[in-house]
């Protein structure tokens, strides 16, 4: 199969039990190496089925909070029905037509679809327990071929794994490492931004993708969310002696783990008129990246899958249930592993895994 690996990496991703926010964003990020698309997205639906929610490959607040207002306003309940009866018959949408017979006319292409170049589409709803749990949306810019016949079976090929990380729960708490992103915010000892680069940008709205409005990153005028603003006066007052919390927060949400350290940036005089460095340091899911730096393993897609769930210290009769595979079978499967990866133990697969 021409797709075979990158098919193997979006159902172990599924089923990694790590929550929809974090697996959906990847997913759809992942999918187009299977489907050429850009700019995916996914809209949880409620009882009533309608859209509730939008979840898109890279955190972009703008789409995000258009898509959460002008969504719920497009799927009126009789558009809903419509659609949903359409549904009944044939698994996918591709026809503008059938949204809306006026759909070039409407807020959500106008405001939404034209300017990210959203155009040529698959619809398509996720189904768990036999109800519409949410809408996948895959889409193509307008100058290059709409998706055919083969990317529509492709993609109802890969919907059953959507449903399955929608309705998997995670049963333990999620450990975290280094994504490899960082940068730093340069403020003044009151917390104001004086100065902030593009990757300090996007990780600043990353980390606040749940905070209030008033406290988003706003593209002429960024503000510190409120508890990092306190870093930084914590920070002024370990310099005049008094007891406070030290310069450290941290803060989790669908994006990651994000830690910020406040430093005063002449660390040899602690000048107090100086400028303050907000470090922020974003961190993933540690099973999402061992999954992730799998696919770029020279291992066959079963010793992936053995890999994968020996990283999670599952024993050798587990892996071999899970995977429909005798225990001998296993250990032959994890001797090539470290024969391929020139590894001698478990704890080498994991430092190779994380790097």
């Amino acid at each position: 199969m021409k797709h075979c690996n990158s098919i193997a990496y979006l159902r172990q991703l599924c089923c990694l039990g790590l929550g929809r926010d974090i697996v959906i964003p990847e997913f759809l990020k992942a999918v187009q190496s299977v489907i050429p698309s850009g700019n995916n997205f996914f809209t949880g639906t409620n009882q009533n089925g309608a859209p509730v929610n939008c979840l898109t490959e890279m955190f972009v607040p703008n789409l995000q909070e258009l898509a959460t207002e002008i969504l719920p306003q497009f799927f009126t309940q009789e558009k809903r029905s419509h659609v949903y009866n359409y549904f009944s018959s044939y698994p996918t949408i591709t026809d503008h037509n059938v949204l809306d017979e006026r759909f070039f006319q409407t807020d959500l292409y106008n405001l939404m679809w034209h300017p990210w170049e959203l155009h040529h589409f698959i619809l398509a709803p996720i189904i768990v327990n036999r109800q519409i749990a949410g809408l996948f949306f895959m889409f193509r810019p307008p100058d290059v071929q709409p998706f055919s016949a083969s990317d529509q079976a492709l993609c109802l090929q890969l919907l059953p794994y959507i449903a399955h990380a929608l309705h998997e729960r995670s049963v333990k708490e999620t450990d975290y490492v280094h994504s490899g992103q960082s940068s730093m915010v340069l403020t003044d000892k009151q917390g104001t931004v004086v100065h902030l680069n593009a990757s300090a940008k996007r990780l600043l709205s990353l980390a606040t993708n749940e905070q209030s409005v008033n406290e988003r990153t706003q593209p002429n005028n960024p503000v510190l969310p409120s508890a990092v603003v306190n870093l930084c006066k914590n920070l002024d007052a370990l310099f005049k002696g008094e007891e406070v919390p030290p310069p450290v927060f941290t803060h989790t949400n669908s994006a990651g783990r994000f830690i910020f350290r406040a430093y005063w940036l002449d660390q040899v005089n602690n000048d107090p008129n100086g400028f303050i460095g907000v470090t922020i340091e974003h961190q993933e899911p540690i099973m999402l990246k061992i999954t992730r730096n799998l696919q770029f393993q020279p291992l066959s897609i079963t010793e992936k899958e053995v890999a994968l769930l020996w990283a999670q210290n599952y024993t050798n009769q587990i892996i071999g249930c899970r995977l429909h595979i005798k225990p001998t079978t296993v250990k032959c499967h994890i001797r090539n592993i470290y024969t391929k990866l020139e590894i001698n133990e478990k704890s080498q697969l994991l430092a190779k895994l994380v790097a």
